[in-house]
C-alpha cells in the first residue's frame, strides 16, 4: 500500500495532466533563463548612478549567473522532450542550488519586497519545476510499459 501511494504522488495517472506539467515547467524554465539572463546582462553593462556602483555584479558572478542561465535552459529543453532524468535534474539543481544562494546571502529574505520577490521568483518555479517532473515521470511511466512488453513477447505464437 505504501509504494501504491507513494507511485501515486510522483506518478499521476493521465497522459493529458503529465503533458500539461511538462508543458507549463518547461516554459517557466524558459521564462526564468530570459529574465535572468536580462537581468544580469543589464546589471553588468547598463551605466548605473553613483550611489549604486557598490550593487554591480562581479565579473566572477556574472559568469556564475550566465552558466546557471545555460544549465537551467539546457534541462528546461530535457523537460520540453519529457526527458525523466532531465526533468529531476531541473527539480533538484534548481532547489539546491537557491538553498546555495540562500546559504552565502545572494537571496536577501529582510523586508516584505524581498520576501515577496524569492517567493515568486525562487519559490514559484521550485514548485513548477516539480509538477514538470512528475509530469514527464508520469509520461514515461504511462507510455513505455516494458513489463507489458516482455509478457507479449514470451507468448507462444
Amino acid at each position: 500500500m505504501f509504494k501504491d501511494v507513494t507511485l501515486r504522488l510522483i506518478v499521476g495517472g493521465s497522459l493529458d495532466q503529465a503533458r500539461r506539467r511538462t508543458k507549463v515547467a518547461w516554459i517557466i524554465g524558459y521564462l526564468w533563463t530570459l529574465l535572468s539572463f536580462v537581468s544580469v546582462t543589464s546589471w553588468i553593462f547598463l551605466p548605473v548612478a553613483d550611489d549604486t556602483v557598490g550593487q554591480r555584479l562581479s565579473l566572477n558572478l556574472y559568469v556564475g549567473l550566465v552558466c546557471e542561465v545555460g544549465v537551467v535552459a539546457f534541462l528546461s529543453y530535457g523537460v520540453m522532450r519529457r526527458k525523466p532524468k532531465m526533468a529531476t535534474a531541473l527539480f533538484f539543481y534548481f532547489w539546491v542550488s537557491r538553498l546555495f544562494w540562500l546559504s552565502t546571502g545572494l537571496i536577501s529574505l529582510d523586508g516584505i519586497p524581498n520576501i515577496v520577490r524569492f517567493i515568486t521568483l525562487h519559490l514559484v518555479p521550485v514548485y513548477l519545476f516539480y509538477q514538470g517532473m512528475r509530469g514527464a515521470w508520469t509520461h514515461h511511466w504511462l507510455t513505455n510499459r516494458y513489463n507489458d512488453w516482455q509478457a507479449n513477447s514470451e507468448r507462444p505464437a
